[in-house]
C-alpha cells in the first residue's frame, strides 16, 4: 500500500475576528527568539490531524459555549488601568553584526518592549481547559496592546551598527529587529528580558527574497497555496498569495514542494533552491497539478452533530468488496479537520489502487462505506454521515438536583466480563430535546458481562450504572447535591513519602476489573497533610493514599472503605509504616529487570539493577509481594514485607 501523507484542511475560527483587534499583540508574543520577521503575510499553521493508533476508545465531554455579556464589553475596556510605568531615563545598547561578526549592520530597526507584570494572567491559565469569559480575554488583550503601545521604545543601528534604546523605565524589556534582506537573532544563551543598563549585541544572517507565482492546471491561481520548504533536516510551511509572494530564504539548499486547492489535491514537483549569501532577488514560476489521492467533504445529518468522527482507509484489491469490520481491523484512521458538522478530511500521495473509505461516529465503527478508484488525479469523494439510529443509542437523561437538564457532562460506556472490560466509546450527541443519544456497540454477550454507562459532571461527581444495550434502551440519571471532603492524612509530616502522596477514591459502584487501580479522581497531599477532593456523588467509595503518579494508579499504601453525603464531609487515614525491600542478582547482569507486585493489586512496578546487581525498592507498606526476574532463569519469589528485606536471587 502506499504511504498516504494526511493532511488537515481547517476553516479559520470565528473567535480570531472577535479578539482581532489583539492579533498584532498575540504574535509578538509568540516570537521566541527576538527573530526579525520580514513584513510578509504570516506563516499559516498546517493543521494535520494525527493517525488514531490507540486500542484506547477515545474519551468525550461536551460543554456548553459560555454565552458572554457583551453588553459590559464596552464599559469594561473603558474602564481598563493597566497600571503604566512611569517614563525612565534607562538605556539599553549594543550592536548588530553580520558575516560571522566581522561586519556591522547599518539601518535595523530595534523595538524594545516592556515585559507586563507578574501579577497579569491569561484568563483561565490557572485553570487548563478554561479559556476564561469573553469580556476577560478581550480586557487581556485591550491592558496587553496599550502596555505595549506605551511602552514601546525603537532605534536604528548606525554606521558602525550600534544602536542605543533611550527614555526606558526601570522594568525589564524584550527586544525585537527588523531588516530587509537579514534575520535577526540574539546570541544563543542571551536572556529573553533585560533590564536598562544591559548591553544585549545582535547576530544577522542574510536572506535573500524569492518570489514566487504560483498557477494551477488552467493557468489560473489556486485556492489555498502552501509553500513546503525542507533544508537540513528542518521542515516549514506557510502560505502563499499573489498579496504576499515573497519568501525570504537563509544561505542553504532548499527543497520546495507547492500544494494548493480545497483539500491539497494539488502539487508541484519538488524544486530544490540554492540559495548563497549575497544572491540577489529571483522570481520564480510554479505550476501544480492534480496528485493522486482522495478526498472531499462530510456532512452530518441530524439535528446535532458529533463531536467527533473518523474516517478510514484500506488499499484493497480491484473488485472487492471488503465489509465495514475488515476496514476497521486492518485499516487506517484519520480525524478530520472541522467542526460543528463541517469536516473535511484529505488523503494525498496515495498510490494508485482501490480503496474502501468509511466514516462513522464512534471509535472503531464505521456507518457509510465507499469504494474508489485512484489513478493519476485526485479523486473527490464526498461523504454524508446519517442521522444516530435510535435503536442503537442509549438514551440518556441527566438531571441536576434541582431536575434541570443537564449537558455538559462526560459519558463513558464499558462492558465488563469476569476476565476483562473494554470501552464502548462515549460519542455523545445532544438533541434538541436536551436529552442524550450515546451510542453503543452491541457486540458483547450481556449474558457474561455487564454494561455501565459512567455520566461525570465537575459540580455534582461521577454515577455509573447499568443498562442493557437493546432498541429504545433509556436510562436516567439524577444528580443529588454533590459531597464535598476533606481528607486528613495523619503522619504526612516527616513520613519519608512525605510530600510524594495523593488522596484517591473509586466508587464501589464500577466493577472491580474495570482498570480496577485507577482513581476516578485524585488530590494531592498538601504540606499541613490534607487533600480536598472534587466533588463526588453521594455514596460508598475506595479511599486510597497511594504514592503520587501521573497515571493515578501508582502504589497503594492505604486503602479503605468510605461512605460520603452530600455536604461537606471530614475523612481521615493514617500514613502506614513504610519498608526498604533490597533485591541483589548474581551472576551475568546483562538486561536483566525486576519487578514488585503486591499481592492482590495491579500495579507492577519494574527497575533494571546497577552494575552491581543490585535493586532497591523503597516505600513499601506491609504485606506480601512477588517478585520477578525477567530473563527467564528464575522463578518468582514470594516475601512478606517486613519481615524479609533482603533478597539475593
Amino acid at each position: 500500500m502506499g504511504r498516504a501523507t494526511v493532511a488537515g484542511l481547517g476553516l479559520a475560527g470565528l473567535g480570531v475576528a472577535v479578539l482581532a483587534f489583539g492579533a498584532g499583540v498575540a504574535v509578538g508574543m509568540a516570537l521566541g527568539d527576538g527573530a526579525v520577521e520580514p513584513d510578509t503575510a504570516p506563516e499559516r499553521e498546517v493543521l494535520a490531524p494525527a493517525t488514531t493508533s490507540s486500542a484506547d476508545a477515545p474519551h468525550t465531554e461536551r460543554r456548553h459555549a459560555r454565552t458572554p455579556s457583551v453588553a459590559t464589553v464596552p464599559d469594561a475596556l473603558g474602564a481598563l488601568d493597566p497600571g503604566l510605568p512611569t517614563t525612565g531615563t534607562g538605556v539599553i545598547t549594543g550592536h548588530v553584526s553580520w558575516d560571522e561578526g566581522r561586519k556591522p549592520l547599518a539601518g535595523v530597526r530595534i523595538v524594545a518592549t516592556a515585559r507586563v507584570p507578574d501579577a497579569w494572567e491569561f484568563p483561565g491559565s490557572k485553570f487548563p481547559g478554561s479559556q476564561g469569559t469573553l469580556e476577560e480575554r478581550v480586557g487581556y488583550y485591550a491592558r496587553r496592546f496599550r502596555w505595549d503601545d506605551a511602552t514601546r521604545r525603537e532605534a536604528t543601528t548606525d554606521a558602525d551598527g550600534a544602536y542605543s534604546v533611550e527614555g526606558l523605565s526601570d522594568v525589564a524589556y524584550r527586544l525585537n529587529a527588523k531588516v530587509s534582506g537579514f534575520k535577526v537573532r540574539r546570541i544563543p544563551g542571551a536572556e529573553t528580558y533585560v533590564p536598562p543598563g544591559s548591553v544585549v549585541d545582535l547576530v544577522a544572517s542574510p536572506r535573500t527574497k524569492v518570489t514566487l507565482r504560483v498557477h494551477g492546471p488552467d493557468g489560473t491561481i489556486p485556492e489555498n497555496v502552501q509553500i513546503n520548504l525542507a533544508a537540513g533536516g528542518q521542515r516549514s510551511s506557510r502560505g502563499w498569495s499573489p498579496k504576499y509572494p515573497e519568501l525570504e530564504l537563509e544561505p542553504g539548499s532548499n527543497t520546495m514542494v507547492v500544494k494548493a486547492g480545497e483539500f491539497n489535491e494539488l502539487r508541484s514537483i519538488p524544486q530544490r533552491l540554492d540559495i548563497k549569501p549575497g544572491d540577489g532577488p529571483r522570481q520564480i514560476d510554479v505550476k501544480v497539478r492534480s496528485a493522486p489521492g482522495i478526498g472531499g467533504r462530510i456532512s452530518i445529518e441530524g439535528p446535532t452533530p458529533p463531536p467527533r468522527i473518523n474516517v478510514w482507509y484500506l488499499r484493497i484489491r480491484r473488485g472487492s468488496s471488503p465489509t465495514k469490520q475488515q476496514v476497521v481491523a486492518s485499516g487506517e484512521s484519520i480525524d478530520p479537520s472541522g467542526s460543528n458538522g463541517t469536516y473535511r478530511y484529505a488523503l494525498t500521495d496515495l498510490a494508485a489502487g482501490s480503496y474502501a473509505i468509511g466514516v462513522g461516529r464512534q471509535w472503531r465503527t464505521i456507518d457509510v462505506l465507499e469504494i474508489v478508484h485512484v489513478g493519476e488525479e485526485f479523486v473527490r469523494t464526498d461523504l454524508t454521515l446519517p442521522d444516530l439510529d435510535r435503536n442503537a443509542c442509549l438514551e440518556l437523561s441527566v438531571r441536576a438536583p434541582d431536575g434541570s437538564l443537564l449537558t455538559d457532562v462526560g459519558v463513558t460506556l464499558v462492558w465488563t466480563s469476569a476476565f476483562t472490560s473494554s470501552s464502548m466509546g462515549s460519542n455523545v450527541s445532544v438533541r434538541a430535546d436536551g436529552l442524550l443519544w450515546v451510542p453503543f456497540v452491541a457486540t458483547h454477550d450481556a449474558a457474561t458481562g455487564t454494561h455501565t454507562v459512567g455520566v461525570r459532571s465537575t459540580d455534582y461527581g461521577t454515577i455509573v450504572r447499568e443498562f442493557t444495550p437493546s432498541p429504545g434502551a433509556r436510562l436516567t440519571i439524577q444528580f443529588a447535591e454533590p459531597a464535598r471532603a476533606t481528607v486528613s492524612v495523619s503522619g504526612h509530616q516527616g513520613s519519608p513519602a512525605e510530600g510524594r502522596v495523593a488522596v484517591g477514591i473509586r466508587s464501589v459502584a464500577q466493577r472491580q476489573n474495570q482498570n480496577q487501580n485507577q482513581d476516578q479522581t485524585q488530590a494531592s497531599v498538601d504540606a499541613k497533610g490534607q487533600a480536598l477532593l472534587p466533588p463526588l456523588a453521594p455514596g460508598e467509595y475506595l479511599l486510597r493514599l497511594r504514592l503520587a503518579s501521573a497515571s493515578r494508579a501508582g502504589r497503594v499504601l492505604v486503602e479503605r472503605r468510605v461512605t460520603v453525603t452530600s455536604g461537606n464531609n471530614e475523612l481521615a487515614v493514617a500514613m502506614p509504616p513504610l519498608h526498604t525491600l533490597t533485591i541483589d542478582l548474581s551472576g551475568e547482569i546483562g538486561s536483566r529487570t525486576l519487578s514488585v507486585n503486591r499481592d492482590g493489586e495491579y500495579t507492577f512496578e519494574m527497575q533494571s539493577p546497577d552494575k552491581n546487581g543490585r535493586v532497591i525498592f523503597d516505600l513499601l507498606p506491609a504485606g506480601e509481594y512477588t517478585i520477578q526476574v525477567y530473563d527467564g532463569s528464575e522463578a518468582p519469589k514470594k516475601v512478606r514485607i517486613p519481615e524479609t528485606t533482603h533478597v539475593t536471587f
